[in-house]
């Protein structure tokens, strides 16, 4: 972790990064987006952005990790432990609610990834009123 760390320090505390990613490898034997580093980002460092997966690395965490046994706990895992806001891949898509319905993580673990990313939509614009 702390070889990973620093990368994303200086661009969120710094630059004030609105987005980062998290990707396929593992940090602790945890793969990078269920990991709970981002959620300490976010406490420690007050990182009020999104965080996307690499192309569906939250479908890595199952099938290539074999960190969890079923897509449903991956995507948990990721939008509660990894604060993993947007899955670039269809494994939230495809198993999210499941995990919701299986106890996994909570609508509110959903809700507050939905949030993250409509703030920065709502931020850039992209709901005003065309002039």
């Amino acid at each position: 972790a702390d070889y990973y760390w620093p990368a994303f320090k200086v661009p969120i505390r710094e630059g004030k990064a609105k987005g980062v990613m998290c990707s396929y490898n593992a940090v602790n034997g945890i793969p990078s987006c269920l990991d709970p580093l981002m959620k300490a980002a976010r406490a420690q460092w007050n990182f009020t952005g999104y965080v996307t997966s690499d192309s569906d690395a939250v479908g890595d965490a199952w099938r290539r990790h074999r960190y969890v046994q079923t897509p449903a706990e991956a995507s948990c895992l990721a939008v509660k432990n990894g604060q993993c806001d947007i899955d670039s891949g269809n494994t939230y898509y495809d198993s999210l609610l499941q995990g919701v319905a299986e106890g996994h993580c909570s609508m509110q673990d959903v809700d507050r990834a939905l949030f993250n990313t409509l703030r920065l939509r709502f931020e850039l614009g992209l709901f005003d009123p065309t002039a």
